[in-house]
Formats: structure tokens, sequence, C-alpha cells
């Protein structure tokens, strides 16, 4: 009786976003939160409109629609939602009702991102942004709804530093891990890696992940007589990608636009050094790191001057880079989050 009593007093949080990919963007971060909040004693729901997968056990899965979304999440104690065009739903909600910020990667979402907060924000109790870089984008830092940066976090003791390396291509070894849009200038990186093949004749990029352009980058490869140096791996699974960064050199990304880096994060926790474009989220990822150094995507030389830099100092960077990781597990993200839902509750 008593345990039944213990398991009824659990707090109940639903997260909700429109498409639940465990695997990807919203549905990573969904994913490991409710694993972590889970081992705090929540008991956590997804609640999506789509599901690509069904959430790993103990997680529930709530599917949800226009016309059942209120009173769904009506019958939970917490309501964290990750998608801008849900905070309308805030208006009509009981209960604690908290945004989960990730930016906004074009004009038009980032205008129906605003509006809904302008017209949910007095419903809606707190505001957890994955930067500050995205809190100043977007002007919420004048917004009147209470706010924390809270970094999405990584799993150090999985993505934890190895000394076996199964797909190692060349010397140097560079990474680099995303999807394949055009603003992740990854054309950009294979330039790069065909002008310092002179110095470096063994060097090697494995570009890992899909998307619009990887036909394109395929062609710029084998125009540039470029398979040598270049490896396109498409999707992987995690265990190949762990595998894949422990036998990189350094994690390596030219875009230029981000909210916040994840694999970049994931590459510090095996103890890869990182070399990120200069954008205002990677300068706030380094400036808290010190897990490496920032460059002009558009400068070669820059570029080749940091690499060097990372290749000379490269211990340094790694130990700042894994320590960093650590104070960002889930396990510490997840304590985070609980103490605003104790202030909410």
């Amino acid at each position: 009786m008593l345990l039944n009593n213990q398991k009824s007093m659990k707090k109940r949080v639903i997260m909700t976003l429109y498409e639940y990919n465990q695997f990807g963007g919203h549905g990573s971060t969904v994913t490991n939160l409710c694993k972590s909040l889970t081992n705090e004693g929540y008991e956590c729901s997804i609640g999506a409109f789509k599901f690509k997968q069904d959430p790993p056990p103990p997680i529930k899965k709530i599917t949800l629609n226009y016309k059942n979304f209120i009173f769904k999440a009506n019958e939970f104690d917490i309501v964290h939602n990750h998608q801008p065009k849900f905070n309308y739903f805030a208006l009509f909600i009981k209960k604690p009702f908290i945004f989960h910020l990730h930016g906004a990667s074009n004009r038009i979402q980032e205008i129906n991102l605003k509006l809904s907060l302008a017209v949910s924000q007095r419903k809606i109790d707190h505001i957890i942004s994955i930067s500050k870089s995205v809190l100043y984008q977007m002007n919420i830092i004048k917004n009147k709804i209470p706010f924390t940066v809270i970094h999405c976090g990584v799993d150090s003791k999985y993505f934890k530093p190895q000394s076996e390396k199964q797909f190692v291509r060349g010397n140097p070894q560079l990474l680099f891990v995303g999807v394949l849009y055009t603003h992740k200038n990854v054309n950009k990186l294979i330039e790069f890696i065909k002008n310092m093949t002179t110095n470096y004749q063994n060097i090697h990029l494995q570009i890992v992940g899909d998307g619009i352009e990887f036909n394109r980058l395929k062609k710029q490869i084998e125009d540039g007589k470029m398979q040598k140096h270049v490896e396109l791996t498409g999707n992987i699974s995690n265990e190949e990608l762990k595998n894949r960064f422990s036998s990189c050199d350094m994690y390596v990304t030219a875009s230029n636009h981000e909210m916040l880096d994840m694999p970049a994060i994931e590459a510090m926790s095996t103890n890869k050094p990182v070399l990120l474009s200069n954008l205002p989220a990677h300068n706030e990822l380094i400036e808290k790191s010190k897990g490496g150094l920032l460059f002009d995507p558009e400068d070669f030389e820059d570029f080749y001057k940091k690499f060097q830099r990372i290749l000379e100092e490269k211990q340094q960077f790694t130990e700042n880079g894994r320590k960093f990781a650590e104070e960002n597990d889930w396990t510490n993200i997840s304590k985070k989050v609980v103490t605003i839902y104790n202030e909410l509750s």
C-alpha cells in the first residue's frame, strides 16, 4: 500500500512537440531529459502529433491533436513544451507551463515564435533556453517571462574517451556531424581540406549525416578527386557515431547558423578538441568550455592557423572539453530543470 502511495505521488510531466524523433533535433533533447527526470522520480510522457518511433520505456507515449491537446495536457502536473506553435494552448491550460526555447532556423519560424510568446506570455510560467545566444537573437531577453539558460546535455558515460579507433582513414583525421543543410557550409570544409593536402598528404575528413546537400557534396568530392581525403557516411547508428568520434583527431564545422552545436559537445565528451565557425552560439560554447577554437569560415588562412594550434595544444583543449561535458551531463541538466519545476509547483 505504501509503495502504491509513493508511486501515485510522483509528479507527472508531459513534454510536447509536433513530431517526435528519438534520434534527432528536439526529440533527442526530450528523450534524454525524460530519462534523467525519471531517475529524479518524475513520471514522464511525450506528447506529439506524430511519432517516428515510440519513446523508450518507461517514458509514455501520448498521441495529441488540436482537439485533445488541452484536455490531455491538463491531466499532468507540469506541461513542458518544446514547440512554439503549442504556446497558444497555454492560454487554456491550468497547470504550470514551461516553454523550452530551441531557437528558429528561418525568418518565418522566428516570426511565429515571437508571436506565440507575445500572445501567451501571461500564461507561460518560465522559458528554458538552450543558449544565451538564442535569447538575444530572439530578443527574448526583453520579454516579461522569467527565463533560465540551460544547455542541452550529453551522456558523458556513453560518449566517453576510449582508446580503440575503428574508423581511422587518415592522419590527421577530422570529423563533421550534422544534417546536410546548405547553411552547414560543408562544401567549405571540403575546399579547405583540398587546400591542405599539399602539407598534409594523409589528411582525411569524415562527414556524418544526410540531407538535401548530400548529392551535391558527393559530386564536389568526385569532381575534385577528393575520394581519398573525404568520406560521406550518410546516417549512422549511435554506436558507430561514438566510435567515429573516438577515431578522429578533432571535430570541425563551418556552419553559418547554429543555436547550439550538440555534436561539438559530444566530441568534447569523447576527449576531442573542436574547431568551430565564429558564430554567437559557438562563441558561447568555446567561452564556457575552453575546449577548442573559433575560425572565420570565409578565411582559409584563419582555419589553417587555428587547426595547427589545436594540434599543438590538443591535450589542454581535450581536458577542458571533457570537464565541460561532465558538468553538462544530462544528470546535471535534469537537476537544473527540477529546480524550476519545484519553483512552479
